[in-house]
């Protein structure tokens, strides 16, 4: 079992344990979710570097999405080599969510 970290928020560390490699549905469930959240966490924070103005603060927000999107890839990796199916599916969701919420992706 690898134990995956997802950052939601500053201080509130939420870890999903999930085996890579295991096809249950709570465990595509939890790579679903921690590929889509990671994703979405990096855009907002994208857009919190785009208007910070302290160096400190670009330095983490810098920090936090490498982070953000080191903890995508090693999901999609994953789901790339195991369930490739269900990765065409989550990146066509997730795209559709990002056209949705964001402005930055147009339909």
């Amino acid at each position: 079992m690898e134990t995956l970290t997802n950052v939601m928020k500053p201080g509130e560390d939420v870890v999903v344990t999930v085996d890579l490699k295991t096809a249950t549905p709570e465990n595509l469930a939890n790579l679903q979710m921690v590929l889509m959240t990671s994703s979405m966490n990096h855009e907002y924070t994208r857009q919190e570097y785009d208007q910070a103005k302290s160096y400190q603060k670009r330095e983490e927000l810098m920090s936090r999405m490498s982070d953000l999107k080191n903890l995508y890839f090693q999901v999609r990796k994953s789901l790339e080599l195991n369930h490739p199916e269900k990765l065409e599916s989550i990146e066509r969701d997730l795209l559709f969510q990002k056209q949705t919420v964001l402005n930055e992706y147009p339909i």
